[in-house]
């Protein structure tokens, strides 16, 4: 009787071995499957490229100005520099402007003018700065410029004491929208 079994269990395992059963087969492959592994594949991706706006200003160069003469007759000379200072700037937004001011205001009798050079496209005007911000360029878009001058001119009336080393004065300078 054992032995009838072991035959069995052999023979079913033959059976399951080397007949097929239906969900057991290996079907062939299909005949464009080998063709197509060899093709090259294409894929596409999706790119999202998102442009902030852009508005950059930059200076550069402290101005010293002294006044230590007159014309006889005449009050003391005005005094200038239009190459100690420069500025860059950078905006690609279609109307803007640069205003500028000063922190404190100076003692009586001194005052101080500012020119910007114009950027391409734009207009300048000088301006006599205070506490109060005044519109120095106008009329800016789309551009990219370096190197562009800063004038500075100071002139006192006669009245103005010497003042020793001077009054330091922080100039502000925004740009915004025009």
């Amino acid at each position: 009787m054992r032995r009838f079994k072991t035959i069995s269990w052999l023979f079913l395992v033959w059976i399951a071995l080397f007949i097929p059963v239906g969900f057991a087969q290996i079907p062939p492959p299909l005949p464009g499957a080998i063709p197509m592994a060899t093709l090259s594949m294409t894929l596409g991706q999706s790119v999202n490229v998102s442009v902030q706006q852009i508005n950059e200003l930059s200076i550069s160069g402290d101005v010293h100005l002294t006044i230590s003469a007159a014309t006889p007759g005449l009050g003391p000379d005005t005094v200038s520099d239009a190459v100690s200072s420069t500025y860059n700037i950078t905006t690609n937004d279609a109307a803007k402007k640069i205003v500028a001011s000063i922190d404190a205001a100076f003692s009586p009798g001194i005052s101080l003018f500012v020119l910007l050079g114009q950027p391409s496209g734009a207009i300048s005007t000088q301006q006599l700065l205070s506490t109060t911000s005044v519109d120095l360029v106008t009329g800016i878009g789309y551009l990219a410029e370096t190197g562009l001058s800063i004038s500075y001119t100071a002139n006192v009336s006669i009245d103005a004491p010497p003042n020793g080393s001077g009054e330091t004065r922080t100039v502000t300078l925004t740009l915004m929208d025009n």
